[in-house]
């Protein structure tokens, strides 16, 4: 596979998920070219903490819990974005996702999430009504 079809691939990839349906393949591709492919195991974790987050996450296939110490907060199943608020905002407590199986996540780009942001506001809007840990992009998320 070249460079250019895994770009391709990632930008239809993305194209599936809102808000990012919205914009036009060329600026799909461009995210897609910073975007990061990474694959988690049950109980592999992330630590998430607002002060030092460098991307956001798309979660596209699996579950997951987010807990605060030993709390669990809520359960979520994909497709979900984790950290979008803490990443962009500084919002936001210190958190742990913990996968509860096998996962396929996007490791998003902050600097370019932000330039699109700032060229197609209807991304914006969607992703600023949001608030939480869990932005939940389909069914899947129950409460704790």
């Amino acid at each position: 596979m070249t460079l250019d079809s895994a770009v391709q691939r990632m930008a239809e990839e993305l194209r599936r998920v809102r808000p990012f349906d919205v914009l036009p393949r060329e600026a799909l591709q461009q995210l897609a070219v910073a975007v990061h492919l990474d694959f988690f195991e049950s109980l592999d974790a992330l630590e998430l903490d607002p002060s030092n987050i460098q991307h956001y996450y798309l979660v596209q296939r699996g579950a997951f819990i987010v807990r605060q110490g030993s709390k669990v907060e809520a359960h979520h199943a994909a497709p979900a974005i984790v950290g979008w608020h803490q990443a962009l905002y500084g919002e936001g407590e210190s958190y742990e996702v913990l996968f509860t199986e096998e996962s396929v996540v996007l490791e998003m780009p902050i600097a370019e999430t932000r330039y699109l942001l700032s060229k197609y506001p209807e991304v914006e809007e969607f992703m600023r009504d949001r608030s939480g840990y869990v932005l939940t992009l389909g069914a899947g998320t129950t409460g704790s």
